[in-house]
């Protein structure tokens, strides 16, 4: 009988142990690959940071995108996410390799795009679609067009910033 609860005892921390491990290599993934981001939590990632009721998901991804000014890899649950801030790196990314980038994470609350034909919206769309949506609109992405985006949305973050 104590041999038995030795044995569950010890079957269950290999366990626990295994996942701790398996999770913590999974936290590392953008350090890894030498890509700069704020530390997560165990299991959680950067989940509770980007939802969180401390600070608005806006502020803490501009916080971040200020503590690194370029891009940075954050991990929300079990996805890995890019964040780009530097405009040339956004048009290198979206226009001159877009074809190696065209999975998109799809948001919880939203349908699948692919299954319905009226959502013609490039944000949403995945793999071949997205492709030909990119293809199609390919000249808004310019980089004299996302320097001026760039402005805007800074103005209208330092209007909303004022508001709060």
């Amino acid at each position: 009988m104590l041999e038995t609860l030795i044995l569950l005892f010890l079957t269950l921390a290999t366990v626990i142990t295994a996942i701790c491990v398996y999770y913590n290599y999974q936290l590392s993934y953008w350090s890894r690959r030498g890509i700069p981001g704020p530390k997560g939590e165990l299991f959680w990632g950067n989940l509770k940071e980007v939802i969180g009721r401390k600070k608005v998901n806006v502020f803490q991804i501009r916080d971040w995108s200020k503590e690194f000014p370029r891009y940075y890899g954050i991990k929300k649950g079990f996805y890995n996410n890019l964040v780009i801030s530097d405009p040339d790196l956004a048009h290198e990314v979206f226009v001159k390799k877009f074809d190696h980038f065209h999975g998109h994470e799809l948001h919880p609350m939203e349908e699948d795009p692919d299954k319905d034909p009226k959502m013609v919206l490039l944000i949403l769309a995945r793999g071949l679609r997205w492709k030909r949506l990119r293809t199609i609109s390919n000249p808004i992405f310019s980089l004299g067009n996302l320097k001026k985006v760039s402005l805007k949305l800074k103005f209208i973050g330092f209007i909303f910033q004022s508001c709060y």
